[in-house]
């Protein structure tokens, strides 16, 4: 059963709707959903909405961190008790970010150069991290005198926009530099006895420290696969090395990633410790045998030695 009120975080009308049947967990007994065109569709408890409040959350900025989530697949959004510390340390990005997150989010919804799109949608309010539609308009005017946003001829401020040639060139040029300040590529056994740990443990461990998992089997393409290996190491900002197994291919993209002067972490199941090449065996590598202690061990080695990264929250 749904009901009509206001979304917590952006105070648009939504639907919200009682815990989801198909969550076994009890710890989400008292959670609300809620359907919101602004933030995207997320859950929160009774217990963290009681936090965020009495916390004094900025409420724009949990908008803005939902949406992310939400358009990064990363659905369903959940926020829980436990959640409420770091949501309430968010910070406004600098106006820079907010254009640049805001002319990226407006390129994705382009289907072809020449098409159009409504600058004030709902979505794109919570993407520039701004708190109404007034608010966007400095972002929405700051991008028209810049040309890179234009007016499909209509009057209203409000109607149809399209990106400019400049726009679109600009848009290529951020994605090419976020994919290289933000890609982790994995390199890892590729079998079926290692998906749990490739997604409960490497993406996690990855995304959580702010920087985007890539795994070359995830990608469509149609180079040869070592091609594409090679250009995706290139393109990325670091490498995750798991000895598991012992592939032969993991050490070569390890060591190819080495000699472009990329760190690589280096990590291993316990159980397969031991067989480690003599010639690896002296850097520091993580030894792990859980997916969750995998991903709260790789979280904390990029962290101190990158630092968090452009995703991070």
């Amino acid at each position: 059963m749904s009901t009509s009120t206001e979304c917590p975080f952006c105070a648009t009308q939504v639907s919200r709707h009682g815990r989801q049947a198909s969550s076994p967990d009890t710890a989400w007994h008292d959670e609300g959903w809620f359907d919101c065109p602004q933030c995207g569709t997320f859950g929160v408890t009774d217990a963290a909405w009681d936090g965020l409040r009495r916390r004094g959350v900025t409420p724009a900025l949990v908008s803005s961190w939902i949406r992310q989530q939400f358009d990064q697949g990363l659905a369903p959004v959940r926020i829980r008790a436990q959640d409420v510390d770091r949501l309430t340390a968010l910070q406004f990005p600098s106006f820079k970010e907010r254009v640049e997150s805001y002319l990226l989010a407006a390129a994705e919804r382009l289907p072809s150069l020449g098409a159009t799109f409504l600058p004030f949608d709902p979505p794109l309010i919570a993407t520039a991290c701004c708190s109404s539609s007034k608010e966007l308009e400095v972002i929405v005017d700051y991008l028209k005198q810049k040309g890179l946003l234009k007016s499909a001829g209509h009057a209203l401020t409000a109607g149809p926009h399209h990106l400019t040639p400049e726009g679109h060139i600009y848009a290529d040029d951020l994605r090419t530099q976020r994919a290289a300040s933000s890609q982790g590529f994995i390199a890892m056994w590729f079998d079926k006895a290692m998906e749990d740990a490739r997604r409960s443990g490497f993406e996690p461990g990855i995304r959580n420290a702010g920087y985007k998992p890539h795994r070359v089997d995830d990608a469509q393409h149609i180079d040869k696969i070592d091609d594409r290996i090679i250009a995706e190491i290139r393109r990325s900002k670091f490498v995750v090395a798991d000895l598991t197994a012992h592939r032969n291919n993991v050490y070569f993209e390890a060591g190819f990633a080495a000699g472009l002067g990329k760190p690589v972490f280096y990590t291993c199941r316990g159980d397969h410790a031991e067989a480690i090449h003599f010639d690896i065996r002296q850097f520091n590598y993580i030894k792990w045998d859980t997916p969750a202690e995998l991903a709260e061990r790789l979280q904390e080695r990029i962290e101190a030695v990158l630092g968090a990264g452009p995703e991070a929250v």
